[in-house]
């Protein structure tokens, strides 16, 4: 199956299935409900404007009411490390005591991970951050927005290999926070790469990444990852998603979801030229 399959599933998904009936405007508004301008971006469809109409509201707003957007953010990493770190362990298939107290560990820290997020999520409280939040997650695959394909690609992680790990891992109900790209407990990674890093190495990779030391860095992926949104980009949202785990150039398993034999050999084709120049 071809990637623009996925890209024009993609391009047709909405999270309106239906009509929106008219909303109407409360004639003594809560602190937090839609004002005029919102709902008439949300009838009118333009997803983009609408998404940017909320964070422009979030940055006049923000140091009233302060919504833990970073630590959010910063929570789902912790959460989608440790997480990875339960699947490498349970891919080596080891029953030793010291294996089966360090998934023990794992679970327990997902616990607290899981709880602390649903924390500062409820901590948007009501208006245009939860309603932004709640709009861009309602798609399945909103991590796979360009952006962050492409953050994933930069930091050497499973999209730059092509191996489609970043769409396929396996997610329970219990692990939906887990979604996303690789970290440096990935087991695809790992094994890629042919080394183990020490702790001192992993503690400096770690800091490269720190939200709070790489601001701008951070604002790019906060847009993405929370808004949905790119600089110099009016599509919708949800258009920036490319579901498709194959990723031209690729150049890890050979196993690949949604990759057939003639697009096998046009991307080693391309892998030869790319060689050649």
């Amino acid at each position: 199956m071809s990637s623009s399959i996925f890209t024009n599933l993609t391009r047709r998904w909405s999270p309106y299935h239906r009509p929106r009936p008219k909303l109407q405007i409360p004639t003594i508004p809560i602190d937090g409900e839609k004002s005029a301008e919102e709902i008439a971006l949300e009838e009118a469809g333009d997803l983009n404007a609408l998404q940017r109409y909320r964070h422009e509201v979030h940055k006049i707003t923000r140091y009233e009411h302060h919504p833990p957007i970073t630590e959010l953010l910063e929570t789902e990493e912790d959460f989608r490390h440790h997480f990875q770190l339960e699947l490498s362990l349970r891919e080596r298939n080891d029953q030793s005591e010291e294996v089966q107290e360090d998934l023990k560990t794992q679970r327990k820290l997902l616990w607290m991970l899981s709880r602390e997020w649903w924390m500062l999520k409820n901590e948007f409280g009501e208006g245009v951050v939860k309603r932004a939040f709640d709009l861009w997650r309602s798609h399945p695959r909103w991590y796979m927005h360009q952006v962050l394909v492409e953050d994933c690609i930069g930091k050497q992680g499973c999209c730059s290999r092509g191996c489609g790990c970043c769409v396929k891992r396996p997610i329970s109900p219990a692990r939906k926070i887990g979604v996303g790209h690789c970290t440096l407990a990935c087991e695809c990674c790992r094994e890629a790469r042919g080394f183990d890093l020490s702790e001192e190495e992993h503690e400096r990779i770690q800091g490269y990444y720190d939200y709070r030391n790489t601001r701008n860095a951070y604002d790019r992926i906060e847009l993405a990852a929370f808004w949905g949104l790119c600089v110099d980009s009016c599509e919708s949202p949800f258009d920036m998603i490319d579901e498709s785990p194959v990723f031209p150039f690729g150049n890890g398993k050979a196993e690949i979801l949604g990759l057939d034999e003639e697009d096998n050999e046009s991307t080693s084709a391309k892998d030869s030229e790319l060689t050649l120049t």
